[in-house]
């Protein structure tokens, strides 16, 4: 398997040497870690909070509406108790 890993990484290096701009994206700064991580934990929040809102206004929307819960998505009016929990 070593030679297909060769032969990938020599691909990879012959295509970086063949770019055309290859000094420029040398001399792009680049995120450092920290700024890196924050920006992760911003978009996971932004996803997160999204999420939870939207899930949230399913039972307004279905009881408001009139929108059945299976169209929804949603099993809140038949909620079943788990068969994990003792």
């Amino acid at each position: 398997m070593s030679t297909h890993h060769n032969l990938i990484t020599e691909v990879l290096e012959q295509d970086e040497e063949n770019d055309l701009d290859r000094h420029r994206d040398l001399a792009k700064k680049k995120l450092t870690l920290t700024e890196s991580i924050l920006a992760l934990v911003i978009s996971l929040t932004c996803v997160s909070l999204i999420a939870t809102f939207l899930v949230l206004e399913i039972e307004y929307i279905v009881t408001e509406n009139g929108i059945s819960d299976m169209f929804m998505g949603s099993s809140s009016s038949q909620q079943q108790p788990s068969r994990l929990q003792h």
